[in-house]
């Protein structure tokens, strides 16, 4: 990992997202080499009241599994993923009519009984765009946060097993966010999924630095152990082939 300076920390809030500034830049070989052993990489900063973070790992399994995993958000809630209270798609016109709402209480009063289905959003191969509510329990002193993200998905060199999103905020109770989520082919490797997270925000509250520490030490790392365990049950470990041995009857 990189040398960080005593400022150089992130924020809880997690998952899913960068400006390019922030992305990651060429890894070195000791960090191939520690994301080859399974090493989560995370770093973070701020930037006056603004909080930047970055994360990196690998999975075992295929850029397509992990990216259905991604843009399936009425799943996540199941993956086990830390502080995540509640996720979902919602459509085009409620996160238009949340823009200016900052009471979680108010969007879940609008959402009533509706559901909207991923199948109808996803254009395969193609570029399209999805919206995701996330509300997430914050521990004290800041207050729990909520948003809905707006999602631009392209998935135009997945043949190649490469697929990205670039988010950014669409309603909540956050002042900004937008970000990134990547994923290609670990070293060429078809079966192991290079995943890049990356996020910019202000979360509207001061967040004290041991917070910002915690989240990056535990909840990113944590974040990424989601993702594999939920790809392993999707895509389990090939078998390793049985060895047959010569007949001992003598002959």
């Amino acid at each position: 990992m990189r040398p960080q300076t005593p400022t150089v920390r992130v924020i809880l809030l997690v998952l899913l997202f960068v400006l390019p500034a922030h992305a990651w830049p060429p890894f070195s070989a000791t960090e191939l080499g520690e994301l080859q052993r399974g090493k989560v990489l995370s770093e973070g900063g701020h930037e006056k009241r603004v909080v930047w973070g970055r994360m990196a790992g690998v999975v075992k399994a295929p850029p397509s599994v992990v990216w259905e995993l991604f843009i399936d958000s009425d799943a996540w809630p199941r993956y086990g993923i830390p502080r995540l209270l509640d996720s979902r798609l919602v459509s085009r016109e409620l996160a238009a009519a949340m823009k200016t709402e900052k009471k979680v209480d108010d969007f879940y009063a609008s959402l009533g009984t509706q559901q909207v289905p991923l199948k109808g959003q996803r254009r395969a191969g193609g570029k399209w765009t999805h919206f995701a509510f996330q509300h997430y329990d914050v521990p004290w002193p800041v207050k729990n946060r909520w948003m809905i993200v707006d999602t631009q998905d392209n998935e135009t060199a997945s043949g190649e097993g490469r697929y990205l999103a670039a988010l950014r905020l669409a309603g909540g109770n956050l002042k900004m966010m937008e970000g990134e989520f990547r994923l290609s082919r670990f070293e060429g490797d078809p079966r192991r999924t290079l995943l890049e997270y990356s996020v910019r925000t202000d979360p509207g509250a001061h967040v004290p630095r041991f917070l910002v520490k915690w989240g990056v030490k535990k909840i990113m790392p944590a974040v990424i152990e989601a993702i594999r365990r939920q790809a392993k049950k999707k895509y389990p470990a090939p078998r390793a082939p049985v060895q047959k041995h010569p007949s001992s009857s003598g002959n």
